[in-house]
């Protein structure tokens, strides 16, 4: 692993950041290697250059999108050892896993290069003869992306092919404990051909990703982990009311772009579902105790009447 992929990756190139933090194998406790924390002026210099990057990446033909979401998938499957090899070191599961997330995570730019030439509107009829109406599909712009621990290439590429291939820029933000799988993937991506300025990735903690979803050159947010951060962006997004009473509800909150068609490029990709707990039914009146002996059903009629 070269020192370059250990550094934060702004605008098509790597940035020194702040003071370092050491990454180490929750298996064996080595030190993997270390990578400089970002601040907020990194922070603002990514989003700018995303915002940049964006408007011109939204101009390209989507079938010129698609291909370069193909190379990517291409250089990802030429690295696959190496970068399989580096998420074991760090996230610590069996190196075949490892070969599987990075195998998956080319799938997903075929995926979704495939997914993003096949968006279809809507021509709607209209009662004024002399009109047409039409829906189309626009990117949202750019996103901010907080990933988990335990996949962190696979989580990437769950946001960063449907974005990509829709036209959209992302600000990533791996966990502090597993970025340099994510972060030596951004060679594929040089390599691939993707404009400088479309994906950045500034690893970071709690804090960070605070500052990152409330971040006003931030669009959409996508975010997959616990329902207690779920929880925090929600409320940082203004969405409490959507999710309702915590205290009558359990939240089960999964907030990510979600890989369909509709949702790459929707206005809002941040999704919220409460989920209530199990109610308890009373049981209907002609089921008895399982101690006492049913000696004198209810007449059908009866059953039906009462019945919930």
């Amino acid at each position: 692993m070269t020192t370059a992929q250990q550094q934060l990756f702004i605008d098509g190139g790597y940035a020194a950041g702040a003071e370092p933090v050491a990454v180490r194998s929750p298996a064996t406790g080595e030190h993997v290697g270390s990578f400089p924390h970002p601040t907020a002026a990194d922070l603002d210099t990514a989003v700018a250059a995303a915002h940049r990057a964006q408007r011109d990446w939204a101009a390209v033909n989507v079938w010129d999108r698609a291909a370069v979401c193909r190379r990517i998938a291409d250089e990802l499957d030429a690295r696959r050892d190496a970068l399989a090899c580096l998420q074991t070191l760090e996230q610590g599961k069996p190196l075949a896993e490892s070969v599987a997330d990075v195998t998956e995570a080319a799938q997903l730019f075929r995926l979704h290069a495939e997914d993003a030439v096949r968006l279809n509107g809507e021509t709607l009829l209209s009662r004024d003869s002399t009109k047409r109406m039409f829906t189309v599909h626009r990117p949202v712009g750019t996103w901010g992306v907080i990933t988990p621990w335990n996949f962190p290439l696979l989580m990437f590429a769950e946001f960063a092919a449907p974005g990509l291939a829709t036209g959209n820029a992302l600000v990533v933000e791996p966990p502090e404990n597993t970025p340099l799988t994510v972060l030596a993937a951004m060679d594929a991506v040089l390599a691939a051909g993707l404009p400088a300025g479309l994906v950045n990735v500034l690893p970071g903690d709690g804090a960070f990703g605070d500052v990152l979803v409330r971040h006003p050159g931030i669009h959409a947010v996508g975010f997959i982990g616990s329902s207690t951060t779920g929880a925090k962006i929600t409320a940082a997004a203004g969405l409490n009311d959507l999710v309702g009473d915590r205290e009558r509800a359990r939240v089960a909150l999964r907030l990510r772009l979600l890989r369909c068609r509709r949702s790459t490029t929707a206005p809002c990709a941040l999704r919220a579902r409460a989920v209530p707990p199990p109610r308890r039914l009373p049981p209907p009146p002609w089921i008895r105790s399982p101690m006492t002996p049913l000696t004198d059903p209810l007449p059908i009629a009866d059953q039906v009447v009462s019945a919930p």
